[in-house]
């Protein structure tokens, strides 16, 4: 709100002499345009960010199509791709998981 009014400030300011004018427009023009200056902004930012990601994960997503091409789909598997340490992280997991509780012989009964 502060930057927005800012820049609109610094804009009208050469053409309007009446600093009360000023301030009153730029105060009213920020808060009726506030929500929209907003969603211009996170749309900015969201745009930037699926650009970023985009090109951050290009390389791999090239390298799984690459990879796709290659073999036949019976031997797509994660293994393949995967290394050592990573499917480590999978093991070690699935020992850690304890057990599920046993499920009782009675059917869930409903409170409605």
């Amino acid at each position: 709100r502060v930057s927005m009014g800012n820049h609109l400030r610094s804009l009208l300011a050469p053409s309007v002499v009446d600093q009360n004018l000023l301030e009153q427009t730029v105060q009213a023009v920020c808060a009726d345009n506030l929500e929209i200056g907003c969603a211009i902004v996170e749309r900015a930012a969201t745009e930037r960010a699926v650009r970023d990601i985009d090109e951050f994960i290009s390389p791999g997503f090239g390298m799984l199509r690459q990879q796709q091409q290659q073999h036949p789909p019976e031997q797509q598997r994660l293994f393949e791709i995967a290394t050592p340490a990573s499917l480590r992280v999978y093991e070690d997991f699935g020992r850690s998981v304890r057990p599920a509780a046993p499920h009782s012989a009675q059917a869930p009964t409903s409170s409605l």
